[in-house]
């Protein structure tokens, strides 16, 4: 999947916020991860897509060209409780709160669209007792910088030819 770790933790953060409680959001499909005890939301990330084209362009980063791919993407997280209850009444209403719209600005991450999932799946029932469920879509901005190779002792000569002009340059 196309999602960094560091947008996991952002959403699980923006999850927490939402209900008002700490480490209340797991990581679902861990290897090996033991089953979270007592109420708990989970979320996976099912999906990533660019929009459209980044913008590249070359940058100075203390000193250093770097150049530089950013652009949006949309990720889609599907969330969900393990029981009906407060918290997803909570969650399902607190996306225009100003404690949750701080966080969502500190992970640059903007809310686009919020849907029910149907639970019909007997592997969710069953594995792992989901109650209520929703699919969400982020905008967030990702930013990629890469080194510009430096290129020396090079010796370069030949022929430039400058309109109907031809200037000789000799290699050193």
């Amino acid at each position: 999947m196309d999602v960094y770790d560091s947008e996991i933790q952002a959403i699980k953060r923006i999850i927490d916020v939402c209900v008002g409680i700490p480490r209340f959001t797991y990581q679902m499909q861990q290897e090996g991860a033991p089953r979270p005890v007592g109420e708990y939301a989970a979320v996976k990330c099912v999906s990533s897509t660019n929009p459209g084209f980044d913008e590249s362009k070359i940058v100075d980063v203390g000193g250093v060209e770097m150049y530089r791919s950013r652009g949006i993407r949309i990720l889609t997280f599907q969330i969900l409780f393990s029981r009906e209850g407060s918290e997803f009444i909570k969650f399902d209403n607190s996306f225009y709160r100003p404690d949750v719209q701080a966080v969502l600005k500190q992970e640059k991450f903007a809310a686009m669209d919020k849907k029910p999932l149907n639970l019909a799946s007997l592997v969710l029932e069953t594995n792992w007792e989901f109650r209520q469920a929703v699919q969400m879509q982020f905008n967030v901005l990702r930013e990629e910088l890469s080194p510009i190779g430096v290129m020396s002792g090079a010796v370069v000569g030949g022929v430039f030819i400058d309109g109907d002009q031809v200037i000789q340059v000799e290699g050193k």
